[in-house]
């Protein structure tokens, strides 16, 4: 078998590496759990009655489940920018060859980002193809998958759009009509175009009546052969994007939301807007999910620091926030950027060690998280 990095290599970025390390990976290590005798080998993991995918107390640990045994995923992410915004049914194909390489190189999942403009190409019509599509190429190379909903995408500069081709998040219906989904303001009074305010319902019961459609289709199609284990639901969430470091992009400063700020008490920006987004939107999406088909949810979020308070390196984050107010989310993983530019010898990924941002925080609230790690 070919070597992951010479795979990666020749490929060039058609894959980001995540690695998930849910308890299920480290199930062997544990104490047996309450009912288990004294005198069972605690290296025989229980079994589960319930055969969809799920996280389950065994042995002392959360592990995930899936079809009634424990599962760890070893996942790579495929990319989506080649996925273009009118032409979407032309393009579903453009990552085929990722799964017979995933297969060959011994994965036993993919990661594959579904944007919200696939889903809903016009206001209130519903297309799941390229989730079909994701779904059958698995199955036919023995993977998994896990499904990025990207509604939301903070990793580049804005939320809901990138470009508008290949980096279209949110649908064009909402993208076009700023009046009727107000975008953010920043602390200059300058309106990002490119970044939705969460402190209207317009955008919010939008996205919440495109992700049930999602999720009662992934019902449909998959509650017999849980081929789909669980839902990432956005992506690294922030206010305005990369600019993390600037306190005026701390905080939305729309009037609905400083009026929210002002009602609520708060004084903090960044206390604000973790609270915000995961309370007033994130709990309200994966709630409606969770109510058509539970199957796992979960976050990512930027390593690194902005406030010794929080555990996250965006304005928006914090992962004890966000397990506070959001009961569906399983678990909340970190994204690394080791390099600061994709080498082609992938030189920088065989130096790299591991910095101290990977595990922040995460010994403050160690009893809520399920630590998952996402390396790209």
């Amino acid at each position: 078998m070919q070597s992951l990095t010479s795979f990666i290599t020749r490929h060039s970025r058609a894959f980001a590496l995540s690695i998930f390390l849910t308890h299920a990976s480290i199930c062997l290590q544990a104490q047996p759990a309450s009912g288990v005798s004294a005198g069972r080998d605690i290296w025989q993991v229980p079994l589960s009655h319930n055969l969809m995918p799920h996280f389950e107390q065994a042995n002392g640990r959360k592990l995930l489940y899936v079809d009634g045994r424990p599962f760890t995923v070893l996942a790579v992410e495929i990319p989506w920018w080649d996925l273009i915004y009118g032409r979407y049914n032309e393009t579903e194909t453009a990552y085929d060859s990722l799964y017979p390489a995933a297969e060959k190189i011994g994965l036993n999942a993919l990661k594959v980002p579904i944007k919200w403009s696939m889903v809903e190409p016009e206001k209130g019509v519903y297309d799941f193809s390229y989730i079909d599509h994701a779904k059958s190429m698995a199955e036919k190379h023995h993977l998994k998958v896990v499904l990025n909903w990207f509604g939301h995408y903070a990793s580049g500069d804005g939320t809901i759009y990138g470009n508008l081709t290949g980096e279209l998040y949110a649908p064009m219906y909402i993208v076009s009509d700023e009046k009727t989904y107000p975008r953010a303001v920043d602390g200059d009074g300058v309106i990002h175009h490119n970044a939705a305010s969460y402190d209207y319902e317009p955008i919010i019961g939008r996205e919440i009546a495109a992700f049930r459609a999602f999720m009662q289709h992934i019902m449909q199609v998959d509650s017999q052969t849980h081929t789909i284990l669980m839902i990432q639901v956005e992506n690294e969430i922030a206010v305005f994007g990369v600019d993390r470091k600037n306190p005026k992009m701390w905080r939305d400063h729309s009037p609905a939301t400083s009026k929210r700020f002002a009602d609520n008490g708060f004084t903090d920006d960044l206390k604000f807007s973790a609270w915000d987004l995961s309370y007033h939107w994130i709990r309200r999406i994966t709630e409606a999910g969770a109510e058509v088909y539970p199957i796992p949810f979960f976050h990512n979020y930027v390593g690194g620091e902005i406030a010794d308070w929080m555990v996250g390196g965006a304005p928006g984050e914090d992962v004890q926030t966000y397990l506070q107010n959001c009961p569906h989310i399983s678990f909340i993983g970190v994204n690394s950027y080791f390099c600061a530019e994709w080498r082609p010898d992938y030189s920088c990924g065989r130096r790299i060690r591991c910095p101290d941002f990977c595990a922040l925080g995460v010994d403050r609230i160690l009893s809520r998280i399920q630590p998952a790690l996402c390396l790209e």
